[in-house]
């Protein structure tokens, strides 16, 4: 992907529960591309990424050391269609849904669990730290290489897929406005940057 990304400098919140969601369509195969990053160095960081065998992959990391790494058994191939994302974070949860993920509304659950998350345990996401959005934290590169829309960030909030979309009478998952509330530290186009071109949104965080 090209070096454009956004980036969200966060306050100190929520760090156990969380939930974020996006549109997204794919463009570019076969490389790692990061899709939402937080943290404040390498070595202490979370990703949600696509991985270089295309699968979906979430893992953090703390003081260098592997907290948690969960990766999709499935595959994200397609660069012809728009998907929804889902990953909802909530460690103080029992272990199997302190991380989950879905896709066009429904639970992803082969996943290989290579390190599950550890109960109440407080991630690098809501860190006071910048996050990012397309791209690598804070290194360079692992940049997103595709279209991204309607991305949600809810603070505080186990949240499942219904609160962004919903199944047609021909059974597609499509996006509706987001009618909940965004918890304190959450962002939604809050003060965001978008490198290069360096935009600026004053959007509150609460809709």
């Amino acid at each position: 992907g090209t070096s454009a990304h956004l980036t969200n400098s966060f306050l100190e919140s929520n760090r156990r529960v969380w939930t974020w969601a996006a549109w997204v369509k794919r463009s570019g195969l076969g490389t790692t591309q990061q899709l939402f990053v937080g943290g404040p160095d390498d070595a202490d960081r979370l990703n949600i990424r696509f991985e270089s065998d295309d699968r979906l992959g979430v893992d953090e990391y703390s003081s260098g050391a592997t907290q948690l790494y969960i990766k999709t058994a499935r595959v994200f191939r397609d660069p012809a269609a728009w998907m929804h994302l889902t990953v909802a974070f909530n460690s103080d949860d029992i272990q199997a849904d302190r991380l989950k993920i879905y896709c066009n509304g429904e639970r992803v659950t082969d996943l290989n669990v290579t390190t599950a998350v550890p109960l109440s345990y407080q991630g690098r996401i809501n860190s006071q730290a910048t996050h990012f959005i397309g791209k690598h934290a804070p290194s360079s590169g692992q940049y997103y290489n595709g279209l991204m829309g309607e991305v949600h960030f809810i603070d505080g909030q186990d949240l499942s897929p219904e609160a962004f979309g919903f199944f047609d009478g021909q059974g597609l998952w499509m996006p509706k406005p987001f009618k909940g509330t965004f918890a304190t530290g959450g962002s939604y186009g809050n003060k965001v940057t978008f490198a290069p071109a360096i935009l600026n949104s004053g959007r509150a965080g609460d809709k």
